[in-house]
């Protein structure tokens, strides 16, 4: 079949120029006009129509349509042996499950890409231009409501593997050098069995977050004149929400906790070099004697 030129109508999808070839046709899109080569279409498409397409052909008004797809079943159903026919769509289909399958097994990412320039430069930051594809995308916007209510969240057992170090060792001074030291050596880890419920652990993840960022709740008034807590964090069924600023509290407070502990080990670990080198020179200079500086 071929499209039949006539006299141009504005209104008409159609595009129709003279220049076009027999089998070549345009059509008016919503993003703009297309033109099309039919040069060879039905030898590009002689792939097995799908079951569906064929019952709904049989069941069309349009009796030439009826005949032709009838034959078609007859003439398929005669060929059809045990080997079920690859169509188009079914390798599509394949490739498409294949395609779902390894999306789930990933953790997804979305990545927005900004243009610097206008004139494809490179090395090049239009500041102005860029913020503006940040506003119009709405990134600016999602950021500012995430940052006003809860932008960070992690799962109860990450949280206290995380965090525990902080809250068993918060307030490091020198009168329980001693005992952060041997719980350094002994308990580098939560008490928490690797089967354990986020049931069981949400409440001593509550306890060690009250006491970590109990500096952090904010007191107002409701409407009736009473007194309402607002906490840095909120336990959800199987993750703790952080309101903005109160993980990267935690964070940085791990760290300064992190360097004490160190400096407890380097110390600890010089005293027992010390020691141990006392001790080898009166074993072997019985009449060694320490020897005080003058004053």
């Amino acid at each position: 079949h071929h499209f039949k030129k006539s006299s141009s109508v504005s209104s008409s999808p159609l595009i129709q120029e003279r220049g076009f070839a027999r089998d070549i046709f345009g059509i008016k899109h919503y993003a703009g006009p297309v033109i099309y080569n039919a040069t060879k279409f039905v030898a590009k498409n002689m792939d097995t129509l799908p079951g569906d397409v064929i019952n709904c052909a049989l069941i069309s008004p349009n009796e030439l349509i009826q005949s032709e797809f009838k034959a078609l079943k007859e003439r398929s159903s005669k060929r059809k042996g045990s080997l079920v026919a690859h169509t188009v769509w079914t390798k599509f289909r394949t490739q498409l499950n294949n395609l779902m399958d390894n999306l789930g097994k990933t953790r997804t990412r979305y990545v927005r890409c900004i243009n610097p320039n206008s004139n494809k430069l490179a090395g090049v930051m239009d500041l102005a231009y860029t913020v503006s594809q940040l506003r119009y995308s709405g990134v600016v916007s999602a950021v500012t409501i995430s940052r006003a209510s809860f932008p960070n969240r992690l799962p109860y057992r990450d949280t206290l593997d995380r965090f525990h170090l902080l809250a068993s060792h918060n307030g490091l001074n020198e009168q329980n050098t001693q005992s952060i030291f041997q719980s350094l050596l002994f308990s580098s880890k939560p008490s928490t069995d690797e089967d354990e419920h986020d049931d069981v652990i949400r409440p001593k993840v509550e306890t060690m977050l009250n006491q970590l960022l109990k500096h952090m709740e904010s007191v107002s008034r409701d409407s009736n004149n009473q007194e309402v807590i607002t906490k840095a964090y909120i336990c959800g069924k199987t993750r703790v929400y952080f309101r903005a600023g109160a993980l990267e509290f935690l964070e940085s407070e791990q760290l300064m906790v992190y360097d004490q502990c160190a400096t407890l080990i380097q110390s600890q670990a010089r005293k027992n070099i010390a020691v141990e080198r006392y001790r080898n020179e009166i074993q072997n200079n019985p009449d060694w004697q320490v020897k005080r500086r003058p004053s």
